[in-house]
């Protein structure tokens, strides 16, 4: 029986030996994650370190460890061979299906027959979603550029993502079997316009790696380690469940901003206008408190869906920070994360300034770049010294296919 193999379709870690740990019923074992991952880790050493032609070197490289969890979902999607990669929100998805069929279109093919070392097949795929790095470029901000081939790249070196889980699955029919290849990140990556990374080097110290409050530096790899995550339990002790956040989403938002407001105050925020490449130490830096009232009000503007500034009197007087991405049913706490992030970025990416002051010309400043439009005043509200008091709402808003954050901020 002669088989042909074709390529359909391309859509779009180390570790020691020991068990990953994952449930009994999932189809791989621990030598294919592994391969998995080992490579997606040493891509991102390579690039971190400069080592890929064509991109700059990176910080905040963080490592990438074994999902259980996004594994099973990833084999959930594949199980009865789907022709699309399909929408997975705030995740990232790789894949990838070959298909083997009996010349002549006579008899049965089993997987065996098909694909007797399916190692072959993930091993080409990965490759395959790596070799575009070789003829396709990042802006110079290391942006997501627009018609692009790194899609499948980009989930690879996507400097914040911290999760992969990956598998395959093969299907018969007949005459025709079908393999295919499937992962999912943690973070999405591909997004247009928005950073993969930030040009740097790799961590020497924990205080290197900023993305994740209390994250470490790997002494072995020099990526960074994001700490365990909070489970998500849908408590909503703090505020009104009705206000549509839980415990972990409102923690998550409130403690980021405190961090960012700590790093300001210890001098350790990145300043582009600054002389000394950081921003001046802060005194007096108030830490904030969750508030209910404030998470009221967010909230029931987010319901309106309008990427917009409220009116000074629907939030009573209270400052206000407007994030959207272009994912009708983001998760809450990614999304409060990325916002907050996103603000904060601001920082680096336009700068303040030594002095600190924020003027009229700082405000209205111009990019001679016609697509990016500068903003500090994010930033500003989420680090203005007398600040003390936070509430945000997050609304999905499927019919204008984005998902909306809104947070209120007292005094403004």
């Amino acid at each position: 029986m002669r088989l042909i193999l074709a390529l359909l379709v391309a859509i779009t870690a180390i570790v020691a030996a020991e068990s990953f740990g994952c449930r009994k019923d999932l189809e791989i074992d621990d030598n294919i994650r592994k391969l998995f991952l080992d490579f997606h880790n040493e891509k991102r050493i390579q690039l971190a370190k400069g080592e890929v032609k064509g991109f700059k070197p990176a910080k905040n490289m963080y490592k990438l460890s074994w999902s259980c969890e996004l594994e099973y979902k990833a084999q959930q999607h594949i199980k009865d061979c789907p022709s699309s990669l399909g929408d997975f929100g705030s995740y990232g998805a790789n894949n990838r299906i070959y298909t083997a069929r009996i010349q002549g279109g006579r008899g049965r093919i089993s997987a065996a027959e098909a694909f007797p070392n399916p190692k072959t097949q993930i091993t080409d795929t990965l490759k395959a979603w790596w070799s575009p790095v070789q003829n396709n470029r990042l802006d110079r901000e290391n942006r997501y550029p627009k018609n692009t081939q790194l899609y499948n790249a980009a989930k690879i070196i996507h400097a914040a993502t911290t999760q992969v889980g990956c598998t395959y699955h093969i299907c018969t029919r007949g005459i025709e079997s079908k393999m295919e290849i499937f992962c999912l990140y943690d973070e999405v990556a591909s997004m247009t316009g928005q950073p993969v990374y930030d040009t740097g080097s790799l961590c020497g110290k924990d205080d290197d790696c900023t993305t994740y409050r209390k994250s470490t530096c790997d002494k072995k790899t020099k990526l960074c380690v994001k700490p365990p995550e909070e489970p998500e339990t849908q408590e909503s002790k703090m505020c009104d469940r009705q206000n549509g956040l839980t415990d972990k989403t409102r923690r998550a938002i409130v403690d980021l901003h405190n961090y960012f407001r700590s790093r300001v105050a210890r001098g350790k925020a990145e300043d582009k206008l600054s002389k000394t490449k950081f921003a001046p130490t802060a005194k007096n830096m108030l830490k904030m408190e969750y508030k209910c009232d404030l998470e009221k009000t967010a909230a029931d503007y987010a319901r309106r869906c309008e990427y917009k500034h409220s009116q000074l009197h629907e939030r009573n007087n209270a400052g206000e920070n407007l994030y959207m991405v272009t994912i009708p049913n983001a998760e809450k706490t990614k999304t409060g994360e990325w916002a907050t992030r996103g603000w904060f970025s601001e920082l680096k990416d336009f700068g303040v300034g030594s002095s600190n002051l924020l003027t009229q010309q700082l405000w209205y400043r111009k990019s001679p770049d016609p697509n990016i439009h500068i903003q500090i005043g994010h930033y500003t509200q989420m680090v203005w010294g007398k600040t003390k008091e936070i509430g945000c709402g997050i609304q999905h808003c499927p019919h204008k296919r984005m998902t909306l954050a809104v947070c209120h901020y007292r005094p403004a």
